[in-house]
Parts: C-alpha cells; structure tokens; sequence
C-alpha cells in the first residue's frame, strides 16, 4: 500500500510543474474590430512582435472581450471600431476596467457622445458631438495632422503628416467650430490636430490613478477592397504602424493593472515553486526512508529464512538420526 501510495505521489509531483506552476505571465493587448474581423485580424499580424514582452490577440466577439477584461494579463484593449453600437454593450465593463487601472486605445466609434455616453467622457474626453471634413490627395481620402502638445513617446514621429481617412469625430460648439473641453479630473493633452481646422486628432488621457487611454478621432476606414478608404490601405502605410506601436507603448507605460497583477503572479510562482521544490524533498525523503525499510524488512525475511531452513534441516537430521 506505501508503494502505491508512493508511486501516486510520484506521478504527481512529476506533473505539477505543469499543473500547477504556470509558465510565466504574458500581459495581452487584445485588439477588438466589432463589425469588421479581418481589420482586428490583420492590424494584431501588423503589431505583433513589436512590442517586447507583448502579446496581440483579436477578438470579434464582445462576450468574450467583456468576460477577457478582469483577467490580471489583460494589459490593454484596442477598440478598432468605427461605430458606437460595436461596443454599445460593453461600455459599462470598459468602464470599469479603464478606472481599476486598464489601458485604452479607441477609434472613432469610442468617441461620440450620441452613441457611448459616459465612455466618451470617462475613457475617451474627445467629447465628441460632430465630425470633420477630410482631404482627398491623389484620390485618396486623408486627415491632414500636425503635431499639437509635446507629449513623451511620440518624438520619433514626424511633426507634420498625412493618413488614410475620412470622416473624424470632435467636440463642436452650436457654430461647428471645434472646441476642446477638458475632463473633470486628470490630464488631457493634444498629440496631434487637424491641420486646417486645429480639432484635436489624437489625443492622450491620463485619470487620476493613473489609466491611461488614446483616442484616435480619424481613421475612418471600411472593409470593401474597393473602398477610398479600404482599411488595408492604412494597414499598409509604415507610418500607421509606427503611430500604433507609440500610442499603445504610451497606454502600457501608465499605472496599469497588468504591472501590478505581474508583481503578484511573479510571487505566486516564487511561492509555488518553493511548495513545490519542499514537497519534492519530502517525496525523496520518504522514498529513502522507504527503502531502508524495505532492505530491513529483506534482511529480516531472509534472516528468518536462513533460520527456518537450519531449523529444518536441524530437526529432519535427528528425525533421521532417531
């Protein structure tokens, strides 16, 4: 029965490594495209690997986004939906993530305040209520940008340039004219505006506890190849992804709950591997213990073997004898 129970503990112990210590925490930037899957799709082949330490996954279904949103390697969401009714039902839980310390980044369907509500002025103080005009240069649509407040993370790009786009959101007075209101509570500052107009174009926003969120008022692009604005004319322009890579870089270096989730899971591990390295000792111990029992109980048995047979020939000698 010790041997089986020894053998079970072994098994156990051999597996649990991969049972219960898990392989090291991999914080995810989940990129959600609504009606548009091949656009998440393909911006997560564009962005993957060029973050260290970064995982891109796309998601098309917001069940399964708005149930991902707790996970403590939830490290930031992209929400690369043109419309408001694509995250019409996950406002509340984004929300929530945003103030316990999530990273944001959102396109023009984040940004209206006919459509998300509190998310435009909670997660995204774009405040938008109207949309600009865009340019048409050698046929094709663009948003004309200039670089706006000086804010860290964005010096490599150009102060002046030209993308794919069409319509963006901003905030109007009852003239249309841009304005730029400013949130309650933390910082608000304009990476860039709208050339001719001066409507902010991309904008960085930091709360009170530190979340961090980027809103991308322009890149208005649609799914049909044959489109103006085909998203995977913006997909293909290097630039495009270089503004990615820095607005999320910029979201990720804020007091996120990734980081500290890390610093937890990083001490669990520590902990189990410790457990785990004690219950192998025990296991090694109890093994040897084992054994030296079991040589005892053999040169016992064998001791009374010898016995039993001098015993024998003992007594069939004089029975003989007699």
């Amino acid at each position: 029965m010790r041997v089986l129970v020894f053998f079970i503990t072994s098994l156990i112990l051999t597996f649990l490594p991969t049972c219960c210590v898990a392989g090291d925490f991999i914080p995810t930037v989940y990129v959600y495209s609504g009606d548009m899957p091949g656009f998440g799709e393909e911006l997560v082949e564009l962005l993957d690997g060029s973050i260290e330490g970064f995982e891109f996954v796309a998601i098309g279904d917001p069940t399964l986004l708005s149930s991902l949103m707790p996970m403590p390697d939830t490290a930031c969401i992209v929400l690369a939906v043109m419309k408001g009714k694509e995250v019409e039902t996950l406002i509340t839980p984004l929300i929530t993530y945003f103030m316990e310390g999530g990273a944001l980044l959102g396109f023009q369907g984040c940004l209206s305040l006919n459509t998300v509500g509190e998310l435009a002025r909670v997660g995204f103080p774009v405040f938008g209520n109207a949309t600009g005009p865009f340019t048409v240069k050698g046929g094709v649509p663009v948003n004309e940008y200039v670089r706006g407040e000086d804010v860290p993370g964005f010096a490599d790009l150009p102060d002046q340039f030209d993308l794919l786009g069409q319509f963006y959101a901003y905030s109007a007075n009852s003239s249309k004219d841009p304005v730029d209101p400013r949130p309650a509570t933390g910082s608000k500052r304009v990476v860039y505006r709208d050339e001719s107009t001066g409507a902010p174009m991309i904008v960085s926003y930091e709360n009170d506890a530190g979340s961090r969120s980027i809103s991308l008022a322009g890149f208005f692009v649609r799914p049909t190849e044959t489109a103006r604005n085909y998203y995977g004319k913006l997909l293909g322009d290097p630039l495009f992804k270089d503004l990615m890579v820095d607005c999320i870089s910029w979201t990720l270096d804020g007091a996120t709950r990734a980081k500290r989730f890390a610093t937890t899971y990083e001490d669990m591990i520590a902990d189990e591997r410790e457990r785990r390295q004690g219950l192998i000792q025990t296991a090694e111990r109890n093994k040897s213990d084992l054994q030296r029992r079991r040589m005892l109980l053999l040169a016992i048995a064998w001791a009374v073997g010898v016995v039993s047979m001098v015993g024998l020939v003992y007594l069939g000698f004089f029975r003989n004898s007699g």
